[in-house]
């Protein structure tokens, strides 16, 4: 419950981390398209996390006409789109906390098929309050969507290995 509140306190606080926008503008850019493609704008990691982020602007009504005007790799242009980042970036970072919480509950559940359920819970209360998954699911970044996915990855095939030894 402490990692769950943490996760979720103050997200609309106006601060932007070093590498957030880039994330925030590429989610923007999904979100009802643009004329230059996402994946080439920023194409350091796969698209699923930007156009999961991209989904939460669906109900938005901001103008993003500058986030779409950005061309690929001018990254220098990045805080132009600051208003737009400014209304949406709290939506964005809930996302993010929900991916946190997804990840711990993964966790939990690979503890639990492997050693119990008291070390699922031991390895979901330390994956809660670990200062690093917390950052990670407080900002606009890919990281924790990768964990959660990976420790989804992890539980499903640990699940298809038991299913198999039966």
């Amino acid at each position: 419950i402490l990692g769950i509140i943490v996760r979720f306190y103050a997200l609309d606080k106006p601060f932007i981390n070093g590498d957030e926008e880039f994330y925030i503008i590429a989610a923007e850019k999904f979100h009802a398209g643009s004329d230059y493609d996402v994946r080439i704008w920023n194409y350091h990691a796969p698209p699923v996390a930007k156009y999961i982020m991209g989904l939460s602007l669906a109900g938005t009504r901001v103008d993003y006409s500058i986030p779409y005007a950005i061309p690929p790799n001018l990254w220098v242009w990045n805080y132009v789109a600051y208003d737009s980042i400014g209304q949406v970036y709290s939506i964005i970072r809930a996302v993010s906390a929900i991916f946190g919480v997804i990840f711990v509950l993964f966790i939990f559940l690979i503890g639990r098929e492997i050693f119990g359920r008291t070390a699922g819970l031991w390895a979901a209360a330390s994956a809660a309050i670990s200062i690093d998954y917390i950052v990670l699911s407080r900002v606009v970044m890919v990281d924790i969507y990768l964990y959660a996915f990976m420790a989804g990855a992890v539980f499903f095939y640990i699940k298809y290995r038991k299913a198999l030894e039966r």
